[in-house]
């Protein structure tokens, strides 16, 4: 079966987002060394190396998870359904939550931001589910 239309944009964007998440970690790791070299206090300098590269690793890490699961996604392979169903439940919670903190005293533009962030996370779970993107990750096995 032909992969969908809208699977092979959201892989698309999957990789980008691996390319993104990638270059942040480089510059992390980069960024925590420049900082450390530039401080002359050594507690603040073992921080920014520090900071620098637990940013790094963690960018690094959401690139990787991004770059399989986009390739899951591209190769029409169950697993990457469900890699990508379980990215997009993770994002729903996290902008859940980050609406429900933000909600009492935040801008209303932030409020609107995260509304749509869950509104798209939410539209993309319910087309993972639609019978003919189920149906072309299943005969894809």
């Amino acid at each position: 079966m032909k992969r969908p239309a809208g699977i092979t944009v959201l892989a698309i964007l999957i990789f980008c987002g691996a390319a993104l998440c990638a270059v942040v970690g480089i510059l992390s790791f980069a960024g925590g060394a420049f900082i450390a070299n530039n401080i002359q206090n050594p507690a603040l300098e073992r921080f920014a190396l520090s900071g620098g590269a637990f940013l790094g690793v963690y960018a690094l890490c959401f690139a990787g998870l991004y770059g399989i699961t986009g390739f899951g996604l591209w190769t029409l392979r169950g697993w990457g359904r469900v890699m990508g169903i379980i990215l997009d439940v993770l994002w729903m919670v996290v902008f859940g939550l980050g609406l429900a903190q933000l909600f009492p005293a935040a801008n209303r533009w932030v409020l609107a931001e995260y509304i749509i962030y869950l509104a798209i996370s939410v539209a993309v779970l319910w087309y993972f589910f639609r019978p003919n993107v189920k149906q072309a990750f299943a005969k894809a096995q």
